[in-house]
C-alpha cells in the first residue's frame, strides 16, 4: 500500500510551502509469530514552496503526532526531527526514531480504536510549525500490534495435567528470508499556479521645508576717538666750544650695599584718560649755523 497527498498552507510569517507526503509501503514484510516488530514506521516527502517550487538541499523541521479515535483526539504520541531535503526535495525519516515530546510509539495501543497521524512543519528548520493536515493510518502500521499481541482474552476452565512428554531435539533456525524490494515513488503533484503580483503603494508627499528665521540686526560701530594736536619743535641751540678735558681722578672705594627696601603696595589702577584732540603740526624751523670746532685738549 501507498498513500500520497499534496497539503499547502499560505500562513505564518508569510512563508509559504507545501509537502508530498508518501507512507512507504510495509506490505509484505514477513515476521515469525515470536519475532520483535520494528518500533519505527518509515516516511517520506517533498517538501515544496507555495508556487510548487522544490525546497532542495533545505534544513526543515518536523513534528509527527499520533491521535487516537478521531483526528482531533488525544496525542498519544508525537516527537519532532531535523531533516536536509535532497537537491529534488525530498526527505525520508522514521516515525518512532526522532526527539520524543509525547509518549513513545511502543507504547501507543494500536488494537483500541482508530489512529490518525498529523504532520506539521517548519522551512526554515525551527519550531515555528505549520500544520499540513491529518490523515489516518491504515491497516500497514498495524504490523506493530504484533509487538503487543499477547493481552490475554477470558480465562478458560483448568485442563487436566497431562503427562509430561519427552524432550524434543531443538530445531535448526530457519533461514532469513530475502528484504523485498522498494516501492515505487509516487508521482510529483501539478505545480500550484502563482498568485498575482500586489500593487506598489502610492509614494508619500514631501513635507514642506521650514520657513528660514530672520537675520538679526547689526551692532551699531563706536566712534572714533580725535587725535591729540602736536606740539611745536623748539628752535635747535647753538652748539657750544667743546672743553679741554680733565685729568682722570682716582677710583674711589666700593660703596657698601644699602638695604632693599620693602615693596610699596600696588596702587589702584587709575581710569583711562579721554583720548586727546591731535593738534596741528607746526612749522619746522630754519636750521641753526654750524658752531666752530673748539680747540682739541
Amino acid at each position: 500500500m501507498k498513500t500520497n497527498f499534496t497539503k499547502t498552507k499560505q500562513q505564518l510569517r508569510r512563508v509559504s510551502f507545501a509537502v508530498l507526503f508518501s507512507l512507504a509501503s510495509l506490505a509484505g514484510t514477513s515476521y515469525i509469530s515470536n519475532a520483535q516488530a520494528p518500533q519505527a514506521i518509515p516516511y517520506q516527502g517533498v517538501a515544496r514552496t507555495g508556487s510548487g517550487s522544490i525546497l532542495a538541499s533545505t534544513n526543515i523541521s518536523l513534528r509527527l503526532s499520533i491521535h487516537d479515535v478521531t483526528s482531533g483526539g488525544t496525542v498519544v504520541f508525537s516527537e519532532t526531527h531535523s531533516v536536509t531535503t535532497s537537491s529534488l526535495g525530498l526527505f525520508s525519516v522514521n516515525i518512532g526514531s526522532g526527539t520524543a515530546v509525547t509518549g513513545t510509539l511502543a507504547g501507543v495501543n494500536w488494537g483500541s480504536g482508530a489512529k490518525y497521524l498529523q504532520v506539521e512543519m517548519d522551512p526554515a528548520g525551527g519550531t515555528s510549525y505549520v500544520d499540513m493536515g491529518t490523515t489516518q493510518l491504515n491497516s500497514v502500521p498495524y504490523a506493530l500490534y504484533a509487538a503487543t499481541a499477547g493481552v490475554p482474552g477470558v480465562a478458560g476452565p483448568t485442563g487436566a495435567t497431562g503427562a509430561t512428554g519427552a524432550t524434543g531435539a531443538a530445531g535448526t533456525n530457519g533461514a532469513d528470508g530475502a528484504t523485498g524490494a522498494t516501492g515505487p515513488q509516487g508521482a510529483t503533484g501539478p505545480q500550484g499556479a502563482t498568485g498575482a503580483a500586489g500593487t506598489n503603494g502610492i509614494n508619500g508627499t514631501n513635507g514642506a521645508d521650514g520657513a528660514t528665521g530672520a537675520t538679526g540686526a547689526q551692532g551699531a560701530a563706536g566712534t572714533n576717538g580725535t587725535n591729540g594736536a602736536d606740539g611745536a619743535t623748539g628752535a635747535t641751540g647753538v652748539q657750544g666750544v667743546q672743553g679741554i678735558q680733565g685729568v682722570q681722578g682716582p677710583q674711589g672705594d666700593t660703596g657698601l650695599t644699602g638695604a632693599t627696601g620693602a615693596t610699596g603696595a600696588t596702587g589702584p589702577q587709575g581710569d583711562t584718560g579721554a583720548a586727546g584732540t591731535n593738534g596741528t603740526n607746526g612749522a619746522t624751523g630754519a636750521t641753526g649755523a654750524t658752531g666752530a670746532t673748539g680747540p682739541q685738549g
